[in-house]
């Protein structure tokens, strides 16, 4: 269940946004192909937004052992967005799920807030076999796609695996 476990703090993160005071953020790059224009590898991307002159260093040392990719902070937040300006969602059932932990094992919080049903048994054995078959390219093709539009210009360094 989404964020069931997550901390009451996740929901009003004060750390989301472009701006930071960190010398880079990374996150995970899941529209790669579409940010970058090069095929995905599925092998993994992270993306790192440079803040700073010491993360200008830091990514300067370490592009002698990474593929770095240089795309527009536009282009990255426009298809990747969510994971710098979105808050995760608070779960509603959140505080009966650790009411039922202190009662019960976890698994049994768990049936209790959310049975796991034959569909979502069918869904994880399917995601199972697209990876497994490699397939999973053509089903993320298909999957509908979040904008988030930020207003803001700059560049970011999308760094490989």
């Amino acid at each position: 269940v989404n964020e069931l476990a997550s901390r009451p703090s996740c929901s009003v993160c004060a750390f989301k946004g472009v701006n930071r005071l960190s010398d880079i953020t990374m996150f995970d790059c899941y529209e790669f192909e579409q940010i970058t224009g090069k095929i995905d590898d599925d092998k993994g991307y992270t993306s790192l937004l440079v803040h700073t002159n010491e993360g200008k260093n830091l990514l300067e040392v370490l592009t002698s052992e990474i593929i770095v990719h240089k795309v527009s902070l536009n282009d990255l937040i426009t298809q990747n967005g969510i994971m710098v300006c979105n808050s995760a969602k608070s779960n509603r059932k959140r505080g009966d799920f650790y009411r039922f932990v202190q009662e019960m094992p976890i698994d049994e919080a768990m049936q209790r807030i959310s049975s796991i049903t034959r569909k979502d048994c069918m869904i994880e054995g399917v995601k199972g076999f697209l990876y497994k078959t490699h397939l999973i390219k053509i089903a993320r093709s298909l999957k509908r796609k979040n904008y988030i539009e930020i207003s803001e210009k700059g560049s970011t360094e999308n760094l490989g695996k």
